[in-house]
């Protein structure tokens, strides 16, 4: 008998037993269904991903076989129990995918936790990221669920000693080949001193535990290490508060040591004294600065201030926000800190007592006041508007009618009840931050007076419809200017303009990632076009209003100081300029920050309090 022949009879043994045992291939047709459901939601996740169809088969092979070792060890009246799974599984696929499309990452297992935050901004949201694609997740669910009725709900799952020995070999034997395949390749990417087993253990356990010295976004943990071991992470790093160890406390010290000081106040130029106006735009793209649709501008009241000789007009400035977005930008606006990478700032550190531009203000008399674009539980935002030394907040029903404003007509709303505050409640000299929301996701359809230009647009319907509620906010930010002059509070503020992240971007890279920021009545024309951070406004903010007596100029750089033309993503890269002689401590400031953030480390140092 010839090995062939052998070969085929040994296979056609196997096949028989298969055939015969129900319990193994219901078992197999999970273990598909899971497999199929990891492999469709990494394509269409709109997070980049470096695996190759390879890597990802190996990855959902080895999560499937984890989650599926249940059904092999339990007993036949507990393995009803892989329904649970498919459950949870299929639960977080979806809402990742969902979450993905407004922000870009994968969820934080805390963010299912946090129901302050349920509003209707939330569910409009939800409801927008739903697309038809989503039935590649949810189409092997009914598969199996039909299957499972039709031809298996009756079988009884006998356990035997040899079918768990030989399913949990096989597990094993996968996931060491996953971790072993993604190790070797982090030796390639690494290229460390020594043969790949010298530093196997080495490489392995930086990237289960993550690395001390950074902290990429959750998908890449995700893309780099499969899902079972990803949500062991969150588990194990619920609470993402640390303690500095004194090499780190040094670190931390030395950075700051080492970052810019001085006192002068020579660019305020007359500032001092007015007040300072800041609209933080929800969701503010860079592209559409010059947008135009045959011959018709989008924003021409933004335009015009990339194009007179008295504002300081910065084109591309990156969001520098992780998971907690608008919160992200807020606190960076306000505190001049990056946020930090494991966890949403303004939920688990929003009471930290924070210097800030507001603290910094208000020891030259300023009061504070922040007007918010929704409730004040929202993202924690009343404990975060005290930390950062607003002296009053405003939420949505202390100017809504409480009529049922759709979100979409908020904005007119917002800016014309925040002059009548500026009027009638506000103490002059002061700094007012406030909020839009109306360009948050989803942008479901035309508005309502938007010119037929734009509606005969040939362009996707998502763009298009961003473009009408970009280009309805420009309008009323117009309005909002006129009444500002109407009551005699233009020429007397200093009034920032910008984003609190990116809206709607063309193509995925970082460099679309950027938002405009607009200074007007500075006394300074200042035009560009490079490559900034969001964090470098907050220093610069303290140049033009002459607050530079405050000991806090954050980890940024002042854009009148400095020639600023980089900025760093989280996960360290530069853009811009990458021979700027800024951006290696642009790189340290992120791990700072996260540092500063995670130790609570101004409960203990009170600087600028």
């Amino acid at each position: 008998m010839n090995l062939r022949t052998r070969i085929n009879e040994l296979a056609s043994v196997i096949w028989n037993a298969f055939l015969k045992n129900k319990s193994l291939q219901f078992y197999v047709i999970l273990l598909l269904m899971y497999v199929s459901q990891t492999i469709a939601f990494v394509y269409v996740l709109p997070v980049s991903s470096s695996l190759s169809f390879g890597d990802v088969l190996l990855m959902a092979f080895s999560d499937g076989m984890l989650i599926l070792l249940p059904y092999i060890v339990l007993s036949s009246k507990l393995r009803w129990t892989f329904g649970v799974g498919i459950a949870i599984y299929t639960f977080w696929l979806l809402s990742n995918l969902w979450y993905s499309r407004t922000y870009f990452e994968l969820m934080p297992l805390r963010s299912y936790f946090l129901f302050d935050n349920v509003s209707g901004v939330l569910i409009d949201s939800t409801i927008g990221s739903l697309q038809w694609v989503d039935w590649v997740i949810v189409l092997p669910i009914i598969i199996v669920v039909i299957v499972y009725y039709k031809y298996y709900k009756r079988v009884i799952l006998q356990k035997n000693s040899l079918g768990v020995i030989v399913g949990v070999t096989m597990t094993i034997v996968v996931c060491l080949w996953y971790n072993i395949r993604r190790t070797y390749c982090d030796y390639n990417n690494r290229d460390p001193e020594g043969t790949f087993v010298e530093n196997f253990y080495e490489l392995t356990h930086d990237r289960w535990l993550w690395q001390k010295t950074c902290y990429p976004p959750f998908s890449e943990y995700y893309y780099r290490n499969g899902w079972v071991a990803y949500m062991w992470y969150n588990i194990s790093h619920w609470s993402p508060e640390v303690k500095l160890t004194a090499e780190q406390e040094t670190e931390i010290n030395n950075f700051l040591k080492n970052s810019p000081a001085y006192s002068d106040n020579q660019f305020a130029d007359g500032n001092i004294g007015k007040n300072l106006i800041f609209i933080v735009v929800e969701s503010l793209s860079s592209w559409v600065i010059d947008y135009s649709i045959d011959g018709h501008e989008v924003t021409p009241t933004l335009n015009s201030f990339f194009n007179d000789s008295s504002s300081i007009a910065i084109r591309n400035a990156y969001a520098q926000v992780l998971s907690g977005r608008s919160s992200d930008g807020h606190f960076v606006y306000n505190t001049g800190i990056l946020p930090c990478q494991t966890t949403q700032t303004a939920m688990k550190f929003g009471e930290v007592p924070y210097p800030s531009l507001a603290k910094a203000l208000k020891q030259n008399g300023y009061k504070a006041y922040n007007v918010l674009s929704d409730d004040i539980a929202f993202w924690n935002q009343g404990t975060t508007s005290y930390s950062y030394g607003f002296d009053k907040t405003y939420q949505q029903s202390d100017y809504d009618p409480g009529e049922g404003t759709e979100r979409i007509d908020l904005d007119k709303l917002i800016l014309s009840s925040s002059v009548e505050f500026m009027v009638n409640d506000f103490e002059q000299p002061f700094y007012a931050m406030v909020v839009t929301i109306s360009m948050h996701f989803p942008w479901a359809e035309v508005v309502d007076g938007t010119p037929e230009w734009l509606k005969s647009a040939n362009l996707h319907d998502k763009t298009k419809s961003y473009l009408s509620i970009t280009h309805q906010f420009d309008t009323r930010l117009n309005l909002f200017l006129q009444k500002l002059k109407e009551q005699g509070l233009y020429e007397n503020s200093v009034i920032v303009i910008a984003g609190d992240h990116e809206g709607l971007c063309r193509g995925t890279s970082e460099m679309n990632k950027t938002t405009p920021i607009v200074i007007l009545n500075s006394g300074h024309c200042v035009k560009c076009n490079d490559i900034v951070g969001i964090v470098d406004l907050y220093p610069t903010l303290l140049d033009i209003m002459g607050a530079n007596q405050y000991p806090w100029k954050g980890v940024g750089y002042s854009l009148l100081r400095y020639p600023v033309v980089s900025a760093v993503t989280p996960k360290y890269d530069i853009l811009g300029d990458i021979t700027s002689p800024l951006a290696e401590r642009q790189r340290k400031s992120w791990l700072v920050s996260h540092m500063i953030i995670a130790s609570r480390y101004f409960e203990k140092h009170q600087v600028g309090q």
